[in-house]
């Protein structure tokens, strides 16, 4: 992930990285702030909802075992 995806994924009133949506971790790496976490597992999260509003539509499947 690079700077120009977290600028635009971070909370401009987060308190950690002022909304540049980068802090600095252990050993002094750069890493994508809580803020921007957050709104990727929030955007994860409306696409999954999306698609199980959507299973009632689509067919289902079930395995059935076979011998040999």
């Amino acid at each position: 992930m690079d700077e120009s995806e977290t600028l635009a994924l971070a909370a401009p009133g987060c308190n950690i990285c002022l909304g540049l949506g980068l802090r600095i971790g252990r050993s002094n790496s750069i890493n994508p702030c809580n803020c921007v976490l957050r709104a990727i597992f929030r955007t994860c999260f409306e696409r999954f909802r999306d698609c199980m509003n959507r299973e009632k539509f689509v067919s289902k499947v079930t395995l059935d075992p076979l011998a040999g």
